[in-house]
């Protein structure tokens, strides 16, 4: 077998391989198109070494005619389908153009399983030396329709560079590598052409650079599928962990309606109780413990609907200002008369009248909730530290810092957990609750260590900025 035959059949194996994983990806596991793409683009280069590997053992020349039109009948495929992939890759959708594409080629491979493409009274003979051995190619010369379908698939391969300039220049760093390849292969693909229309004697080169070229996007593609089905897996826990919120704020919101009625019955008798009871240390003393358990069992009931009820915007515009001042206010007179109110340094900068869309009784409630437990951690401790300011994509950014104890690493990462709490009289509702409306409002909420040792809270919306 010639060399440069045996060289292409060498990569037969590796695309099959290619190929069947990437379909069998595409219908069992994640169903991308991207997936059915490339496995159609590997079977498609896998025929194309099938058949220049018999062109290249052709022995006469009707047989390297005949083997040379479905060398290049199979090649023509491919072509279209990479400039597919490559819009698909880099979420650039220009239809009008692909389907052009589809139709200008699909013309190529029709003419040139007819056989328009190449002139057999014109027989190319070519000798090139590989490796100090000569070798022959047995072809013929190409028409005018076949240079047209040679120009097309330059011109085709030249869009789909453009296209990946495009992405990367704008910002898109995964697309690098697909880039770099084609930007590799491309210039091969040009000498192979020219080699075809007999300006230059060579051996062909595109079949062997394209496994370095399919083989770099391969492994792009598997390291993209692992991270989709990473992502899809913490979609999924995190799916699953929504729905066991939801059952458990259903049930919590039921309780805390059936044990309403009751504890405003028991309300009314212990005040009734307080009148009729004549005055005594002792008894005055039990019924102050029943009335602050009383308190806490109702904070415990309004938190519990608070976190079972769905929660609906009425987005309107408010400032920056106003709305932290109003939250700083209403935490200082939410704290029990034990409790020392520690100094509350607010720092907005230029930003204290911007304007932002939010629903201010939402947004109030969930900033209460962080106010108030830094105001707590931090009394007879130090100060409580509120700044605000827009980060780099106008999204606005409150942080909440304390003095107080801190958490560990543990207490930090069920903070957000429904009933957890490190507050001896705390319900364990306030942080998930200040979770469910501020993610209601599209942001994010996370506490970590300040490096005081305390607890800094971070608020996130990002589409606030009206």
């Amino acid at each position: 077998m010639p060399i440069h035959a045996a060289l292409s059949s060498v990569w037969l194996p590796l695309y099959g391989l290619l190929a069947s994983y990437f379909l069998v990806v595409y219908f069992r596991y994640a169903e991308d198109f991207q997936y059915l793409l490339f496995g159609l683009l590997c079977a498609g280069m896998g025929f194309t070494c099938m058949a220049s590997a018999y062109l290249y053992a052709s022995t006469n020349y009707e047989e390297g005619v005949a083997r040379q039109a479905w060398q290049l009948a199979f090649s023509i495929p491919v072509i279209p389908l990479a400039l597919h992939f490559a819009m698909r890759v880099t979420c650039i959708e220009l239809p009008r153009i692909l389907r052009l594409s589809y139709g200008v080629h699909t013309l190529g491979f029709l003419a040139t399983v007819s056989g328009l493409c190449f002139d057999s009274s014109v027989p190319l003979v070519k000798v090139i030396t590989i490796l100090g051995r000569k070798e022959h190619y047995f072809e013929s010369a190409f028409t005018p329709v076949g240079q047209f379908a040679l120009m097309a698939i330059v011109l085709t391969l030249g869009f789909m560079l453009v296209i990946l300039m495009v992405a990367v220049n704008r910002g898109d760093s995964a697309v690098r590598p697909f880039l770099f390849a084609v930007g590799m292969l491309f210039p091969i693909i040009v000498h192979d052409v020219m080699i075809a229309s007999g300006l230059v004697r060579f051996m062909y080169l595109a079949e062997h650079a394209a496994v370095v070229v399919i083989v770099a996007m391969a492994y792009s593609l598997m390291i993209l599928l692992q991270n989709d089905s990473r992502d899809l897996k913490l979609l999924e826990a995190e799916h699953a962990n929504a729905k066991e919120l939801a059952a458990v704020g259903e049930l919590a919101g039921r309780i805390a309606h059936e044990v309403r009625n009751p504890l405003a019955t028991i309300y009314a008798a212990l005040a009734a109780m307080r009148k009729r009871v004549p005055s005594d240390e002792q008894v005055e003393m039990l019924m102050e413990i029943l009335q602050d358990e009383l308190d806490r069992l109702k904070r415990i009931v309004a938190d519990l609907l608070r976190f079972a009820q769905p929660v609906e915007l009425q987005a309107e515009g408010t400032t920056v200002e106003e709305l932290l001042q109003e939250a700083v206010v209403g935490a200082q007179h939410s704290l029990s008369d034990d409790i020392a109110v520690p100094e509350v340094e607010l720092s907005v900068g230029d930003i204290g009248a911007v304007e932002i869309l939010v629903d201010p009784q939402v947004m109030h409630q969930a900033m209460v909730h962080l106010i108030e437990n830094a105001l707590v951690a931090s009394s007879g401790r130090g100060s409580v530290r509120i700044t605000a300011w827009l980060d780099e994509d106008h999204g606005l950014r409150v942080e909440v810092e304390d003095d107080g104890e801190g958490m560990d690493e543990t207490a930090l990462a069920k903070a957000f957990e429904p009933f957890f709490t490190t507050r001896p009289k705390g319900t364990g509702l306030g942080l998930p609750i200040v979770r469910r409306l501020v993610s209601a409002h599209a942001g994010s909420v996370r506490l970590e260590l300040a490096n005081g040792g305390g607890i800094l809270a971070t608020v996130l919306l990002p589409n606030a900025v009206s």
